[in-house]
Formats: C-alpha cells, structure tokens, sequence
C-alpha cells in the first residue's frame, strides 16, 4: 500500500494534512485498487449473504437474527482493505456499538480528500447492523447519530435489509434519511445505507464492497441536501 509519511512541503504529516496531501500527489486508490485490496472470500461472503436470508422460523432468538447481519458485515469490513484494527462489538463509555475501524490513509484519501468538510476529522467509522424486516425509522436512528456526535465518529454505515424510511419524494421530520441529512448539514458527520439491492451486487461481486462505499459517499456528497 502505497502512501507517503511525509508532506510535498516536508513537514511532518499530522491529521489535518494527512488526506489532503495524499489525494494532491495521486496517492489514492483507483477503482481497481479498491477491488484488488479486497480479500474476501466469494463463497464465504455469499455463504453469509445465503444466511441472511434463511427464512425466519418462530422459534429463532432475536439475538440468533440479528447475528446474521452483524457477522456478514463484520466480515465485509474486515476484508476490505480499506480499514485499520477493525473491531465488532465496540464498546464506548455509555454503550456499545456493532462496527468500528479506523480507515486506512490512502482509503481516506481517496473517499475523502477532495472534501474540505470530511478530510480533517478522526478518519472514525462506526457501524450498526440491524436485521428488521421494515426500514429503520427516525428514533433509532437518531440515536446512532447522536452517538456519533457524543464520540466524535464522522463516518457511520447502517447495514440493514430494508434501509431508512423516508424517500426522495417524502423526505420530512418523521423520516429517517432526514435526520442523516441535517446531522451532515449541522456537524459534517454524516452515513451512508447498506440494503437489499446492495447484498443482491454483492453476491454477484463478492469483492465489490469498497467500490460500493466510494459510490455511496460520491453519491451522498454529491446529492441535493433539504
């Protein structure tokens, strides 16, 4: 992986200079490099997807459901290449989290660099698997971005089934993708939806998760905001 340790001005390479500096010199990753850093398995990744979708029997525990989500994300993260020390289960001071890792430099550059608002902060993701059967409504999510606020984790990513409530024609206070939009417009913090549609290309292109999450960002920064 290839990235420089110090800046084009010499100086030492701190937080604030890190991303921008490697995104002006091209040391960021191609759409090729995100694939070829990619070492998931294609039959472990459809394996999980397949088990995600087992239909759901009366007797199945909650926590059992909700595992199947989390393990398949868990495994999507750690196999990416695009993060450092990956964590499941993480826990703050006041509560727990599903997913954590700390991006790569050269992944943060090339998602973020050309972004002022995003590119100096904690370079943090945090993550939340939810296996419902409906979309995530506002109160949940609210939550996790409050919580993202409260730890300073400027990236968050919802692996779900069935996304946020909300829509492009329906977007208001009662909907979820609302409250994503003005925790990015208020605090530059801000998460993008992993759904159906989304397991569906994977399980066709098992190691397109990286080319996945720079689609999401682009299209997420890119977006007409409220």
């Amino acid at each position: 992986m290839r990235y420089a340790m110090i800046n084009s001005t010499n100086n030492k390479v701190t937080p604030k200079t890190h991303a921008m500096d490697l995104f002006s010199i091209n040391q960021f990753w191609s759409e090729k490099e995100l694939k070829d850093c990619n070492s998931a398995d294609p039959k472990e990744v459809k394996r999980l997807i397949d088990n995600l979708r087992l239909k759901k029997k009366k007797d199945d525990l909650t926590t059992d459901i909700g595992n199947r989500l989390e393990e398949l994300a868990n495994y999507l993260i750690k196999t990416s290449g695009l993060f450092l020390s990956p964590r499941n289960g993480f826990s703050t001071t006041f509560c727990q989290i599903d997913h954590w890792a700390k991006f790569h430099p050269a992944a943060w550059a090339t998602f973020f660099g050309a972004w002022e608002r995003i590119r100096e902060q904690s370079q943090i993701m945090a993550g939340e698997s939810k296996n419902y059967d409906a979309a995530l409504g506002v109160t949940y999510v609210l939550k996790f971005e409050c919580i993202k606020l409260l730890k300073k984790f400027p990236i968050g990513i919802y692996f779900t089934v069935e996304g946020l409530t909300g829509s492009e024609d329906t977007i208001g206070l009662k909907a979820s993708k609302s409250a994503v939009i003005h925790t990015f417009e208020a605090f530059n913090s801000f998460s993008v939806v992993f759904a159906n549609d989304d397991w569906d290309r994977l399980y066709d292109q098992p190691k397109e998760f990286g080319i996945i999450l720079s689609e999401k960002f682009e299209e997420f920064l890119t977006a007409e905001k409220i």
